[in-house]
Formats: structure tokens, sequence, C-alpha cells
């Protein structure tokens, strides 16, 4: 008998495949008729491993997370290629996220109109965090993926809720006039990433704009570095021997700001431990 390890791993092969060849996204169907063919497995039995949630499963496997992302169109289920910026209503919508958001827009101050800046994925539940905290929060929402802004904005319509979009990424809106123009109570840059080039990039903006009094930033919890290459090798040697590297590195990247709080989260039991770091201008 075939084993869950298996399937994930054909599953694994199916989108390296898929990302030689160039596709920007590919059926559920396909991938199941692949892994069903090599493993011999029925659909029945391969549902749990490819289309469930928690540890073991298709949807919290790294290589999956930071390159892919499932939604619904059309009535059917596809997987589309993105960066790691791309928002994945998966990541967003549990009890342990969202008592995130809570902590998170506990730094807006409940008085006046406070401008924030988030990524409200689908769902928008940091949004709503924002508003509990300030029904008088203006909202800026930063969201690549066109799938993804389309939904949240059904989803703000029928919770009544307004929110200034733009369909871009976080790299390219804080180089814009508009946000360059604006003074920020808090920035949610909850991209879900590491440290790594893009990171620095749209830090450093921020950092020498100084027109955030609050930064909050998301990342996966890690002591060290992830991913090869000429850049992330010299954050290794900047910080070898540093047992807590990872942090060092980006509160390095904001110097103007100092590090006022530090927590982390996990989705569910054995998925990756996420962590918030909250800076404050100084």
């Amino acid at each position: 008998m075939k084993t869950i390890r298996s399937a994930i791993s054909w599953a694994q092969k199916f989108f390296q495949n898929a990302e030689r060849a160039g596709k920007k996204f590919v059926t559920n169907v396909e991938l199941f008729n692949y892994v069903a063919e090599r493993t011999g497995q029925r659909r029945a039995v391969l549902n749990g491993t490819l289309d469930g949630s928690g540890p073991g499963k298709l949807i919290s496997a790294d290589w999956y997370r930071g390159r892919w992302y499932k939604v619904k169109e059309g009535g059917r289920i596809v997987h589309r290629f993105g960066k790691v910026t791309v928002q994945r209503e998966m990541d967003f919508n549990f009890g342990g996220k969202r008592e995130a958001n809570r902590r998170i827009m506990s730094f807006l101050p409940p008085n006046g109109a406070p401008r924030l800046l988030t990524l409200a994925s689908s769902q928008g539940n940091c949004v709503k965090a924002a508003i509990a905290q300030n029904p008088n929060v203006l909202v800026d929402n930063v969201e690549c993926d066109g799938e993804t802004l389309r939904l949240w904005k059904a989803e703000k319509m029928r919770s009544g809720i307004r929110t200034e979009d733009f369909p871009v990424t976080l790299q390219k809106y804080v180089t814009l006039a508009y946000f360059q123009g604006n003074q920020y109570a808090l920035v949610n840059a909850d991209v879900m990433g590491y440290a790594a080039r893009p990171m620095r990039e749209y830090l450093s903006v921020l950092n020498r704009l100084k027109n955030a009094k609050f930064i909050a930033v998301t990342t996966q919890c890690l002591k060290t570095f992830r991913n090869g290459g000429e850049f992330q090798g010299a954050l290794r040697r900047k910080y070898a021997g540093n047992p807590d590297a990872h942090a060092e590195c980006i509160k390095g990247w904001l110097p103007n700001y100092t590090l006022v709080d530090r927590f982390t989260y996990h989705k569910t039991a054995g998925t990756k431990q996420m962590e918030v770091f909250i800076f404050k201008l100084n």
C-alpha cells in the first residue's frame, strides 16, 4: 500500500514539472489524475492528502506554500503559481491568525481616523480586527492577485466595509507617490515570507520615509536564513554565530524603529510556526 508521503512526493514532482513547463496554473483534476496514476490510489483515498488541511497534507508542505496557492474559479479548483507575497486565505482564516490580527491592530489608536496599510486577502480578517479597534480607521489594502482581490471586493460589499484597494505587490506599493505622501498609524506587512532581498527592499523604504508610527512584520519563524544565492549567503556570513540571526537581520533593516512586541503563532498543531515583529518609530 502506498503511503501518504509517496502521494505528496508525486504531487511535488507534478508541480515541479508544471514550473519547468512555464505553467502559471494547473487544475486540481490534473493533479489528482497524475498522483493517482503513479500511486495506484483512488481519488477518495487521495482526497484527504491533496485537498485536506493540517500536518502531512499538500497545503502544509513548505515547497507548495512558498510557490503555489489554491483558489476556486468558475466552479473548479485550480492551483496558481505565484510569489510568496501572494496571499492565500488558508493562511488568514483560523483562530491563531485572528488572534494575531487582534494583537497587531491593538497598536492602532482607538480614536480619530488613523490610516492603516494591510493585506486583506479575500476575507479581510485583519481589516475587521482594525475596525473593531477603531471604526473610523482608513484602510489601504494591497493585493497583487486578481482573483483574491475580486473575492475581497465582494466580501467588503457584503460586510459594508470600505477600503482603498491597490492591485500591486507591497514592494511596488511603497514606491508609489500615494503611499509616500501619506502618514500611517500602522503598516501591517503581512507577507508571511522570510528575510531576503524583497523584504529588505520594502523595509528599507519604510525605514527611510518614516511615515509609519508602527510596522508589523509577519514572517516564518526562523533562527537562520532560508534559500541560497549570493544575497542569502551574505546574510549568513554577516550573522554567523548569532543565535537569533533572522530576527537580528530584520531589526537591522529598520534602524529608525525599535522592536516593541514579538510573538509567534501556529495555524494548527504541527504546522509551520509564524512570527510577528512590531516596531515603533523612534
